[in-house]
């Protein structure tokens, strides 16, 4: 409007132009909303001057089908007074005054758009109109609400309007009860008919389910059990194999323990056999541990010859006195 459009033109293309984001939102087709953002202007006419020309456009932006059934609401037969109507969008007359001069004075002015939104307001008007009265005449809404004060409600056009809903509403009530009364019996029996087929379909299912469900038990049971056995076998198996080489492996290392103490034996006779020993009380010692331990030595080893002459009294070796003149170093190191 700052560049010099006309206030009517920039309040339709607004609307286009929220309508077309909208039908982006919604998937609409990319050439469906070019062309409804077109509004199909013809050669040598004026912009947005023409109908909607794409029902799939209008669906889109509805979520419904062009002619489907709209839900039956009482309260919107009651018209609205006109003097009411005049206190919600007053510019509203105006507005339709304007455009219907303009379209007078040039035939090929014709803008579908500015009068479709013209004719929403219109509709919205009354509509809010309908909706308070009988919300408030329904005693949804407390008498000490605030909303009694508002400006558009605090009036005696509309305290009337909502005694004439409130009339209204209860003829449609009594319509409709008396309706319900025709036809409960007829409901009634249909709905015992289906809650039987129900619950019938029920038990069998639920009949189903629980055979399935002891099967698929059954078998778990088996395959576990089967499992188990499998396992049971591996370590018994397991086990006996180490329980068979437990004895040799003890074997093996007791016949090197004993030759261990063989060597060691053997050792500790060649240290008298062969007068390695010459303290006479460390000979003793050594005779006396191999005569004690309890393997039998081999025949011919020095072990054997000192066991065989255990019984005989051993002559030890005396060391021979050392030179009387020996030098004080020799004797310390002796």
């Amino acid at each position: 409007m700052a560049q010099g459009v006309p206030e009517w033109a920039a309040k339709t293309h607004l609307g286009r132009h929220a309508a077309a984001q909208m039908g982006m939102k919604r998937d609409a087709v990319e050439s469906h909303i070019k062309e409804h953002g077109l509004w199909s202007a013809m050669i040598g006419g004026g912009t947005y001057e023409a109908a909607i020309p794409n029902p799939a456009m209008a669906n889109a932006l509805s979520g419904r089908p062009a002619h489907c059934p709209s839900p039956f609401t009482p309260r919107l037969n009651v018209s609205v007074p006109q003097a009411l109507q005049d206190t919600l969008f007053p510019w509203l007359e105006d507005a339709e005054k304007a455009l219907g001069e303009r379209i007078s004075r040039d035939h090929m002015v014709k803008d579908e758009a500015l009068r479709d939104f013209l004719a929403l307001v219109r509709w919205c008007r009354s509509a809010y109109f309908q909706s308070w009265a009988a919300r408030l005449s329904s005693a949804s809404i407390l008498s000490t609400s605030i909303l009694h004060r508002h400006p558009l409600l605090n009036n005696p056009t509309f305290t009337s309007y909502r005694v004439t809903m409130a009339r209204e509403l209860a003829a449609v009530g009594d319509t409709a009860a008396s309706a319900l009364q025709q036809v409960l019996p007829s409901l009634a029996t249909a709905v015992r008919f289906a809650m039987e087929t129900v619950s019938a379909a029920s038990a069998a299912k639920s009949k189903e389910m629980e055979r399935r469900l002891s099967h698929q038990m059954d078998e778990g049971v088996v395959a576990k059990k089967q499992h188990v056995d499998v396992g049971l076998s591996r370590v018994l198996a397991q086990d006996s194999a180490i329980a068979g080489d437990a004895p040799s492996h003890q074997d093996t290392r007791f016949d090197f323990v004993e030759g261990d103490l063989r060597r060691m034996r053997e050792l500790l006779a060649r240290l008298v056999t062969d007068d390695v020993l010459r303290d006479p009380r460390a000979r003793e010692l050594v005779r006396q541990e191999l005569v004690c331990a309890p393997p039998p030595p081999l025949p011919g080893s020095s072990s054997a010859q000192i066991l065989n002459s255990a019984s005989v009294p051993a002559v030890l070796p005396v060391a021979a006195a050392l030179p009387a003149r020996a030098p004080a170093r020799l004797t310390a190191d002796r």
